[in-house]
């Protein structure tokens, strides 16, 4: 479903091949059409009000005019199901998104077909970007540069921008840059946050974020970039990410997220939805307070798809299989006493850490602190010493392994780049503080993820017995790579037993030495 840009009309699209017009004010139903020999899967409308796409399960792509619903072209190029349909903000283009993980792409432009039938829609092209379930595809309005930018966002953790300019029916899709996001999360949805939103940024740029299945939001500067081919080992590559903070924790990660338009005080927020049960707001800017952000049950399971209406003032949602359609009103007074009773500054970041200010792990944390200033005025001088509230930025992944977060070098890489960017070569505890919280994990490893890692690993099948020699040649080439000395000293520490080189591991056993030695 999508709603109307400029009124209370909303466009439903049903399984059974039905178009449907709503009047949520009066809740009135004042149009319908079935759409013979279709079933569709996603709807759009042009940001003009004169035209829907809607995209349907055989790879259909139909332009209906508003006022009639009467169909303007069906384009059959693509041959699998659509998933997600958007119009450009000027109209003139539309993107789709299909189950093959590609990006197709049409122009309004007139051409003539085949049969000699004359049409205002061109199909460009199509390219398949992607490897996994495309999560998140959206135009942008480049003011500065003049232009119309598309991106797309999927599970395998990749942005990718196109060329639009450049895309042209004789030569195809252009992609213009492929950045990878993530190592180990899953993206889940995509957003282009509104101008000038972020506290400390440049109101000029655009900024896109991503949320992710690790219950976290990464800030993307991507826009702009070009090269598709990076050589370099991931951890090794430029970071694109301005900030990782913890997202909404009300259920599970979003998989909608939509900006409404500004109050009549100015404030903005953030409206998303979960898969299941869960639809909330967040408050702009994004910094990862959990006092700017809630979450309420809105649907007994699943939550299919959302929208806004024109003002931002009523939230409407859908469970698909419950067939039905809630209207929320969007009242953030409570979200923001909520924001004002937790605290400001440091202190809702303080109150997320185990035990709280002033608990042993907030002690160690400090205790931690005044030592990475101490070595790094080197810890045999004689010298005065200076305790400056600073300690340097290289030794941030240090104290975050002290703290009991072991990042990978990847977000080592990306929480680096997002001290260093803003022109700091160290950091004062409160910076370590919302560092700590904002990347590390929300929940503890569980058994049925080391399970899962034992069977990526090469674990046998039946037993679930990981050999050592396969174990060590997996973590020796693969991914983020260990030297034996570096297997061997990790294993002794988590285990608390030396190799001999003739172990057979299981999950199970591996998690209770771990969980032992804690």
């Amino acid at each position: 479903m999508c709603a109307y840009p400029s009124s209370s009309k909303l466009f439903v699209v049903t399984t059974s091949g039905m178009l449907r017009v709503l009047d949520f004010e009066s809740q009135a139903w004042l149009q319908q059409k079935v759409l013979e020999k279709r079933t569709p899967t996603c709807i759009c409308v042009n940001p003009n009000g004169q035209e829907l796409v809607i995209g349907c399960t055989d790879g259909s792509v139909l332009i209906i005019g508003v006022s009639d619903l009467e169909l303007i072209q069906r384009m059959s190029q693509i041959d699998c199901e659509i998933t997600s349909v958007q119009f450009a903000p000027d109209g003139m283009h539309v993107a789709v998104a299909d189950a093959h993980n590609c990006v197709g792409i049409f122009r309004r432009e007139r051409n003539v077909l085949e049969s000699g039938k004359e049409v205002p829609w061109l199909y460009v092209g199509r390219y398949r970007s992607h490897h996994g379930r495309i999560v998140g595809l959206q135009f942008i309005l480049d003011k500065a540069a003049g232009i119309i930018r598309l991106v797309s966002l999927a599970q395998d953790r990749v942005i990718v921008e196109y060329d639009l300019s450049s895309s042209m029916a004789a030569t195809g899709v252009v992609v213009r840059c492929a950045i990878t996001i993530e190592e180990t999360a899953v993206p889940t949805a995509l957003l282009q946050l509104p101008p000038g939103c972020q506290q400390g940024e440049d109101p000029n740029k655009i900024f896109l974020v991503s949320a992710n299945s690790e219950s976290k939001l990464k800030v993307l500067d991507i826009i702009g970039l070009t090269g598709v081919h990076d050589n370099r080992p991931l951890e090794e590559q430029d970071s694109h990410c301005l900030q990782t903070l913890l997202g909404p924790t009300f259920g599970p990660p979003p998989h909608r997220l939509l900006t409404l338009p500004p109050d009549e005080q100015g404030k903005q927020y953030v409206v998303y939805a979960t898969p299941h049960k869960v639809v909330g707001l967040i408050k702009l800017p994004l910094d990862g307070n959990p006092n700017c952000s809630m979450g309420l049950i809105a649907h007994a399971g699943e939550v299919a798809e959302m929208c806004a209406s024109h003002d931002g003032k009523l939230v409407l949602t859908t469970g698909g299989s419950d067939c039905g359609i809630f209207l929320w009103e969007v009242d953030p007074s409570a979200l923001e006493a909520s924001a004002a009773l937790g605290g400001s500054g440091i202190e809702p970041f303080e109150a997320l850490i185990p035990g709280g200010k002033g608990g042993e792990l907030y002690d160690e944390m400090l205790d931690y602190f005044y030592l990475a200033q101490l070595r790094a005025q080197g810890e045999d001088t004689t010298e005065e010493r200076k305790v400056t509230g600073l300690a340097p930025v290289e030794a941030v992944p240090e104290l975050m392994q002290a703290f009991g977060y072991y990042p990978s070098k990847f977000e080592i890489r990306d929480m680096v780049h997002e001290v260093r960017r803003k022109g700091k070569d160290s950091v004062t505890f409160s910076d370590l503080i919302k560092l700590f919280v904002n990347h590390k994990p929300v929940n503890d490893v569980s058994l049925e993820e080391i399970q899962q890692a034992f069977h990526h690993l090469g674990a046998e099948p039946v037993t679930g017995i990981l050999k050592w020699e396969q174990l060590r040649m997996m973590l020796m080439r693969m991914g983020e790579s260990l030297s034996e000395s570096e297997i061997q000293t990790a294993i002794a520490r988590l285990t608390g037993s030396s190799l001999s080189g003739r172990e057979d591991f299981m999950a199970s056993t591996f998690a209770e030495n771990v969980e032992s030695m804690c």
